[in-house]
């Protein structure tokens, strides 16, 4: 007997019993892939300065793991795009410091040496890849389960606890920075376009009210009972409850290639 074409939808404790039965996806260990990554970035964090002859063979590896996460490359640099200005300054710091030195005396070739232009290059370039790979990381395997990978591999809670607040709010100070440049907006219309003074005011204004609501958010969460050296909750993810987790040395060894590669290339090149 086939249903009626107007019939209701199934109930939503319909459906969550029809989905309680089926095959769900094994979750991997939070750590395995955090390792890996955490290797690969300290691998390539190790080449010297002075060399920038095997950023041609880590720039292919790092492309693949992007690749084989993500399977595009534009949305991962769409993501780190914003903070290659930062990476390019402190890249930037490094001739410009060695300048300063010889300037006052500390140095004794004067001027930028030409070798700190490559020093430069070879720092932006590693900053970068650490980045986009940390950046990839997160957003594959979520930041709940990157934090508790990370407080399963001995992170202080406090950190991690501070970690979640600063996720868990990041959007609510943005929306706060949009209503007080409203509001700034429209007490001074078109005077206050390039005026530094009016945005050191206003970051400091959110930077007090952020302090005032951190202090709120700490008290309610003490009346509630809350205790720093509780368990963790063991989130879930996109899996479900029922989801089997698959172990950490066989997750390991499904990501060793990464870290591996990385290092043939440190010995190699």
């Amino acid at each position: 007997m086939h249903p009626h074409p107007h019939s209701d939808p199934p109930s939503p404790e319909r459906r969550k019993a029809c989905s309680a039965g089926a095959p769900r996806e094994p979750v991997p260990d939070p750590r395995a892939e955090l390792l890996s990554v955490l290797v690969t970035i300290a691998v390539i964090g190790s080449e010297p300065l002075d060399h920038l002859r095997s950023f041609a063979f880590y720039a292919p590896l790092v492309l693949a793991y992007v690749l084989s996460r993500e399977r595009a490359l534009w949305p991962a640099l769409r993501r780190v795009a914003p903070l290659l200005p930062v990476l390019a300054m402190l890249a930037l710091g490094l001739p410009l410091s060695r300048a300063l030195d010889a300037w006052l005396g500390a140095a004794s070739q004067a001027g930028i040496d030409p070798g700190a232009w490559a020093a430069a290059l070879s720092l932006f370039l590693r900053a970068f890849a650490a980045v986009l790979l940390v950046s990839v990381l997160v957003k594959f395997n979520g930041l709940d389960r990157i934090l508790q990978g990370l407080r399963r591999l001995g992170l202080p809670p406090a950190v991690v606890l501070t970690l979640q607040h600063l996720e868990r709010y990041r959007l609510l100070i943005a929306d706060e920075w949009r209503r007080t440049s409203q509001a700034r907006e429209s007490r001074s219309p078109g005077g206050t376009q390039f005026a530094f003074a009016s945005y050191v005011n206003q970051t400091s204004l959110i930077f007090l009210r952020s302090w005032e609501r951190g202090e709120r958010i700490h008290s309610a969460m003490l009346a509630r009972g809350f205790r720093l050296d509780a368990p963790a909750p063991v989130p879930v993810g996109n899996a479900g409850s029922h989801a089997q987790s698959i172990p950490f040395w066989r997750a390991l060894l499904s990501g060793i290639w990464l870290p591996a590669l990385a290092l043939l290339v440190r010995l190699a090149v």
